[in-house]
């Protein structure tokens, strides 16, 4: 156990189980634990156990832009390949997850929401829309793009992006006119 001082609430937090990408957003309100019985000596002692879903939405997301991107594409992989057990244990985390800026775009490497990015593998949309809006390749793995599409990664394009579209055809080709 790595004994730290704390510095903002006052209260220790173990994450059982962390990751090595997971330990290196923890503050020094977490205590690092390697063992089972660590984890439940400590919460003898006081310390609140924190789920992998709080762990993301208050830790990782507000430092996310901060990381670098090969942390942060390992971090949000692991995620995204244990969706569904992190649902089971809070039905909310899917809903914020398809809100939440975290999934770099192909082009800028901006992170959006899955819910404003469009499906990779839908051929139309990839001659439709620019490449910025499309998931990074790095999300290109099946089982990713699968989590991806369970948080909104969007297949079909609304008639306001269509018209939003055309808009941006018409404004390039008036440009290549001048």
């Amino acid at each position: 156990t790595k004994w730290v001082p704390m510095s903002r609430s006052g209260r220790w937090y173990v994450l059982p189980a962390a990751s090595e990408e997971e330990r290196m957003f923890m503050t020094s309100d977490f205590l690092a634990t390697f063992s089972n019985t660590e984890v439940d000596l400590l919460i003898l002692l006081g310390a609140k156990k924190m789920s992998k879903s709080d762990f993301f939405k208050k830790v990782v997301l507000p430092q996310l832009s901060q990381a670098s991107s090969e942390l942060g594409d390992k971090l949000i992989q692991d995620i995204l390949v244990n969706l569904p057990s992190i649902c089971s244990h809070d039905s909310e985390f899917n809903e914020f997850l398809s809100n939440s800026k975290f999934i770099r775009s192909s082009e800028s490497q901006t992170l959006k929401a899955p819910s404003e990015l469009y499906d990779p593998e839908v051929p139309q949309l990839l001659t439709l829309m620019n490449q910025d809006s499309f998931p990074d390749e790095f999300y290109m793995n099946p089982d990713l793009l699968l989590s991806l599409r369970k948080l909104g990664l969007q297949s079909t394009l609304s008639w306001d992006t269509v018209l939003e579209c055309a808009c941006s055809i018409e404004s390039e080709s008036t440009k290549g006119d001048q």
